[in-house]
């Protein structure tokens, strides 16, 4: 076990930290902020600017944890050399993988500067983001990735972000993260718990990009909470949420699982999915399950909707043989410019 403040990889060459003592998969290396407070991370990646990056980096068989989970603490940055909290260009092929994080406010922030100096190859792979703990819960957010090109972020468990912070989300791809897959992720327990009327996000996916390439392919999201409220933005619970100019979507095989109880005295609304906005484009979604089964024990006039779009059916290059389930008279299939409460009708739009 090493405490450390923050590790910093500068202008590097190649470096891997593996944690593992047998070459293999065990987590034998625990590294650890103990700051209290301030801007920290545990191990950060620093770029001096476009084409100034640090490459090659690998961070595996760790367990990572920050001192503190409010604002400001993470465990991984990949940014610039100047700020923890600043964008930084070409940090490439770096590869987070099978790690224990913890005990942040963000678990894993990975955000370039640039179309130019987007992060290449970006590799987060089979990590465990949130703990058991009470008093290691992250904060806020699990992984939050801007512009990356050619992404992979895989096989990664994120779970009990419970947070009476707003609209803690799991998975968050920002401005620019283009050509790139999001596949096999297991989401869980995301929760606002307070009662100001605000949601969880399973994902939240804002690139800017019309022709962005993502491929969000079976992953799990399941229990996504809060009070609730009576709109979407930065409101109610979601468990994929589209936003702003995004297009080039392919969503398949996923199942979105939303459940729990509202208690804002509101009509309020959720859904599995959302498609936000009408500059939602090139959107294919096929083979997925969305189940709501949330209901509002303050107020019955409340919708709960497995899919709900402000994008118009011709946004859509396809979609089919997708199940969506509704529980309960506060259940609503679906809402393409009205509320569509049956299959047939939905199939009709």
């Amino acid at each position: 076990t090493t405490e450390i403040y923050t590790l910093s990889l500068h202008d590097a060459l190649p470096i891997s930290i593996d944690g593992s003592n047998s070459g293999g998969t065990d987590q034998s290396l625990t590294l650890s902020n103990t700051a209290a407070s301030g801007t920290t991370a545990v191990v950060w990646v620093a770029s001096n600017g476009t084409g100034a990056g640090s490459n090659n980096i690998t961070i595996k068989n760790c367990n990572i944890n920050n001192g503190y989970i409010t604002a400001g603490s993470s465990c991984i940055v990949a940014g610039a050399a100047s700020s923890l909290a600043t964008a930084g260009d070409d940090n490439d092929n770096l590869t987070i993988q099978n790690n224990n994080i913890s005990k942040a406010y963000v678990g894993i922030l990975a955000q370039a500067a640039t179309v130019a100096g987007a992060l290449d190859n970006l590799q987060i792979i089979g990590n465990s983001i949130g703990s058991a703990t009470v008093a290691s819960y992250l904060g806020l957010d699990g992984i939050m990735v801007a512009y990356a090109n050619s992404a992979l972020i895989s096989k990664n468990t994120v779970f009990n972000i419970i947070t009476t912070n707003p609209t803690p989300v799991g998975i968050t791809l920002s401005t620019g993260v283009v050509n790139s897959t999001i596949s096999k992720n297991n989401i869980n327990n995301i929760v606002y718990s307070g009662t100001s009327g605000y949601g969880a996000r399973g994902m939240y996916i804002s690139t800017g990009n019309a022709s962005g390439n993502l491929t969000i392919v079976n992953n799990i999201i399941a229990v996504i909470g809060g009070d609730g409220w009576n709109t979407f933005n930065n409101t109610s619970p979601i468990g994929i949420y589209i936003d702003g100019t995004t297009g080039g979507l392919n969503i398949y095989d996923n199942a979105v699982y939303m459940t729990g109880n509202l208690t804002q005295n509101l009509a309020t609304v959720t859904t599995c999915i959302l498609f936000n906005t009408t500059t939602i484009t090139a959107i294919d979604v096929r083979d997925n399950v969305f189940e709501n089964a949330m209901n509002n024990t303050a107020n019955s006039t409340a919708k709960n909707y497995s899919i709900y779009s402000s994008a118009p059916a011709v946004n859509f290059t396809q979609i089919n043989n997708n199940d969506y389930f509704v529980s309960g008279t506060q259940g609503v299939l679906g809402y393409l410019a009205a509320d569509i409460t049956s299959l047939a009708a939905w199939r009709s739009e």
